[in-house]
């Protein structure tokens, strides 16, 4: 390497002299402790609450799948009502028995009849503030029409079947129109749903209340006693409780099925059995006679021991 030349003092001062500025910017400002806390501390909450999104996302469209299959199924027996007898209503209202009117006239019915509407008319008014406009005498017509076998001469069936009908939203604003009454207690509300989501006002939040209150008392009322004796005995025999997605499957099998989940004494085995079959529901959720009833059915029974087997097994079982 070549040796280089050593400058002098005066050379030196020259070359700094001469040697082009270079400008410096402004000196960085430090962070702060409690700047950069308060950044992580947004940073984490940001984190947190995807984090929240994420996690209940998935049960938010759990409860909205339910809520849709809850619509759906009332709108269909909506319609039924108009098209069918009504399991429901013969299990809910007084009905005719044997000759109750056979020593009476045709007229003498039809006048005992008009007067238990008029009498439930006006209780409907005068304790509800609920005006029947023509349109709603025509719906509550033609369903009695579909349910002879109940009495409409008793105002208590008229009840029942309008609650029933109001239940499943047959009843649009243009049937009823509200009137003004004295304003209920705070108790009378909050323990009357039904009422309750008839006072609620006509805007979105308040179709989307009535819709929760609707849910709310068919479930509370309708279905909530037997829905709970069936979870109490999948718990009690096969140590199983239903998920929101088993949940589901058995409100869309009542609904395709158009089985009564409160009168049909023989759909919630009907429909265990059909989950079971398609895998909804665990496999080891059939009683005795269901299992001896399947291997019956792959059974040669010309086979003599195989009808002993049989005989031996369904003593066992039967006692």
């Amino acid at each position: 390497m070549k040796k280089q030349k050593r400058l002098d003092r005066t050379a030196a001062l020259a070359l700094i002299q001469n040697t082009p500025k270079v400008a410096l910017g402004e000196p960085q400002k430090r962070e702060t402790l409690a700047s950069w806390t308060r950044g992580y501390d947004a940073e984490e909450q940001r984190k947190q609450e995807e984090e929240n999104q994420r996690k209940f996302a998935g049960v938010r469209a759990a409860e909205n799948a339910l809520n849709e299959t809850l619509q759906k199924a009332r709108a269909q027996q909506a319609a039924a009502l108009f098209n069918q007898e009504s399991d429901e209503l013969k299990s809910r209202c007084k009905n005719i028995v044997n000759d109750q009117f056979a020593e009476m006239s045709v007229e003498q019915c039809r006048q005992m009849i008009r007067e238990a509407f008029d009498s439930f008319r006006t209780t409907l008014e005068e304790t509800q503030g609920v005006r029947l406009e023509a349109t709603a005498l025509q719906k509550l017509q033609a369903i009695s029409h579909k349910n002879l076998g109940i009495d409409l001469t008793d105002a208590n069936v008229w009840w029942r079947l309008y609650e029933h009908a109001s239940e499943l939203g047959v009843f649009s604003d243009r049937d009823v129109t509200s009137i003004r009454v004295a304003a209920p207690s705070a108790q009378d509300q909050s323990s009357d749903p039904l009422a309750e989501m008839m006072n609620q006002p006509a805007t979105r939040e308040g179709e989307r209340k009535a819709r929760e209150l609707a849910n709310e008392h068919f479930f509370s009322t309708e279905c909530r006693e037997v829905y709970d004796r069936f979870l109490a005995h999948c718990a009690s025999t096969w140590e199983f409780a239903p998920t929101e997605k088993q949940a589901r499957a058995i409100v869309q099998w009542f609904q395709d099925t158009n089985r009564s989940m409160t009168v049909d004494r023989t759909a919630w085995d009907d429909m265990r059995r059909s989950l079971v079959l398609a895998g909804v529901l665990p496999g080891h959720m059939v009683t005795e006679d269901e299992v001896l009833a399947g291997r019956l059915e792959n059974t040669n029974l010309n086979d003599r021991d195989a009808r002993i087997e049989f005989a031996r097994e369904s003593r066992r079982i039967n006692g």
